[in-house]
């Protein structure tokens, strides 16, 4: 059972990880920052935060500059709250509920290869039959997962310590339905991407949380630009506008209400901030003023 929630919480993370690696939109020009205070006349301040999917103690250290803003905060806000409810969504919905077998789908060949990977998953090829490729894909996108605690996680517990209002910019069915309104094609497509490039995701991951150590978001971008999720160009924009671009305009539309109670802390994947369509510039255009704090 362990190991089945370590699973579950690392795909509730995992589309962080998978924007991180498809988003193509950052600017050259991007100022440096991973928390920014976004302000406009007749509320107080709020912050957002850029997060990042990984479990590396690095990572989860959280800086005094952004420990203060925390704590003042009245309200915590997250991509989807980190219920009980939301892991049994995620689990539910990661499994075939029909006679469809993951080996019938993917075939012999690409079958075989993904069960030794699955297998340092904690994934022992007796629980494979039923999952979904897009739950091998997401789960061979990341690192495996040994505690389950992410830096989201440690700010959800820590919000929820202190007491503060919670809130989610999306549901998690909304986040899984970009997968599951794939095709099964596009979904073994991107499972036979993942099995080539799954012996440079270590160093992929380690460079990732450098550039992201130094607050860099022009540096996470053209980490990016170097690396894709998929060879099929087509499927890698479709992934970019449903991971990056839709999402960006409904968390701009549900963070609405927080920015106007103020004295909000809204944590999000790091690459939804940057860009022409990214979460800084669209509050500006919305007459926000944004500014970096660290």
């Amino acid at each position: 059972m362990l190991h089945c929630s370590r699973q579950f919480f690392a795909l509730l993370f995992g589309v962080y990880f998978v924007a991180l690696t498809c988003a193509t939109h950052a600017s050259a020009a991007e100022p440096k920052g991973l928390l920014w205070k976004i302000e406009r006349d007749g509320a107080n301040p709020s912050f957002l935060l850029g997060t990042m999917h990984s479990e590396d103690a690095r990572v989860l250290k959280v800086a005094p500059e952004v420990q203060r803003v925390f704590d003042a905060s009245r309200s915590f806000t997250m991509e989807v709250v980190l219920d009980a409810q939301a892991i049994t969504a995620t689990a539910q919905a990661m499994m075939f509920s029909d006679e469809r077998t993951l080996k019938t789908v993917l075939g012999n060949d690409l079958y075989n290869k993904i069960v030794p990977l699955m297998a340092q998953h904690n994934v022992p090829e007796i629980g494979l039959s039923h999952f979904k490729p897009w739950a091998i894909f997401m789960t061979l996108s990341m690192p495996p997962a040994k505690t389950g605690v992410f830096l989201d996680a440690a700010l959800y517990a820590a919000a929820l310590e202190q007491k503060k209002a919670l809130h989610g910019l999306e549901t998690v069915q909304e986040q899984l339905n970009i997968f599951e309104r794939m095709t099964l094609d596009e979904q073994s497509q991107l499972v036979a991407d993942a099995v080539k490039h799954a012996g440079d995701l270590g160093a992929v991951f380690e460079e990732m949380i450098g550039i992201y150590l130094k607050r860099d978001l022009p540096g996470l971008q053209a980490l990016n630009d170097k690396y894709t999720v998929s060879d099929d160009s087509k499927l890698e924009q479709k992934l970019m506008e449903e991971l990056i671009d839709k999402r960006n305009l409904r968390m701009l539309e549900r963070m609405a209400p927080r920015l106007q109670e103020g004295q909000a802390f809204i944590a999000v994947g790091a690459l939804h901030l940057p860009g022409e369509r990214g979460l800084l510039r669209l509050l500006e255009k919305q007459g926000y003023r944004v500014s970096a704090v660290y």
